[in-house]
This record gives C-alpha cells, sequence and structure tokens, in this order.
C-alpha cells in the first residue's frame, strides 16, 4: 500500500515542524506528527519562495514567516484528510524506520521509511528546530526512532 492509500481521517496534530524540504529543495512539507503517525503536507510556492529566501541570508524571521503555527491552546490542532494524493502519509504502525542525522554543512536531514518501502529524505533548513524535533520523535515514535551523528 502506498502512502496515498489512505481513507480519509482526522489527524490530531502534536507538533509541525518545517517547512522541510525534499528533492534538491524543490519540494517543501510541512511534517505535522500525530500519536497515530506522520502527515507531510506540500507548502505552496510563495511560503516555499520565502523560506528559501530567509534560508539563503540566514534571516531566521523571514523563515518563520512560511512556518505552520505547531497546535492550539489545548495543544493539539486537527487536519482533515480528504485523500489528497499530494500528501504524504507514514502511520505509526507501519513505519520501519524514523531518524534524525546531524549534517554539518546544510540542513540536517530527516529520514522516514515504511514497512517495505523506500526512505524518504527532508532537509531540516532551520537548525534551530533539530532539538525539539529530536524530542517529538523520540517521545512519539521510540519504537522506531534513532539518531546519527548527535
Amino acid at each position: 500500500m502506498s502512502t496515498t492509500e489512505l481513507k480519509p481521517r482526522e489527524w490530531r496534530i502534536l507538533e509541525t515542524f518545517g517547512p522541510v524540504f525534499s528533492h534538491g529543495g524543490f519540494k517543501n512539507w510541512h511534517l505535522c506528527l500525530a500519536e497515530d503517525g506522520i502527515v507531510a503536507l506540500p507548502v505552496g510556492f510563495w511560503p516555499t519562495l520565502l523560506a528559501g529566501i530567509g534560508a539563503g541570508t540566514g534571516n531566521i524571521w523571514l523563515m518563520h514567516k512560511a512556518y505552520v503555527k505547531s497546535a492550539d491552546a489545548d495543544g493539539e490542532r486537527i487536519i482533515v484528510d480528504d485523500g489528497n494524493p499530494k500528501w504524504r502519509r507514514y502511520p505509526a504502525a507501519r513505519l520501519e524506520r524514523v531518524y534524525l542525522k546531524f549534517c554539518r554543512l546544510g540542513a540536517n536531514e530527516i529520514h522516514l521509511q515504511l514497512l517495505g518501502e523506500k526512505n524518504h529524505l527532508y532537509g531540516l533548513g532551520d537548525r534551530t528546530q533539530t532539538d525539539a524535533c529530536r524530542a517529538k520523535f523520540k517521545e512519539l515514535y521510540p519504537r522506531v526512532y534513532s539518531e546519527l551523528g548527535f
């Protein structure tokens, strides 16, 4: 089953990181973490451009203008999943491996892999999110989480 063949549902999002990038920076995503899995939501052109300019100039404030809010005052938010084929879904029960890799140059890497499928690599352009990202992955997915180079 691919990551896009799941039935419509609601995801209770506890934390969001990003934008993160894939495909050499040509695709950008918000990684939305829930207890029962991870959803990667594509980021549109203008937020991607804004985040890229911020990353390129080292302007963290500009990068943060492109970010999704993490959670509401109660600590969560709901996203309705209508089956959009552009989303990537990683149900917790099917996660084979989740790891963060420290990279000296460029963005730290987030690797997500479902059982029997290829690894998806995301670059965490805003390195200030690294520690929070490590902690939340460790909390939510301890069975499959690991780190490299930290």
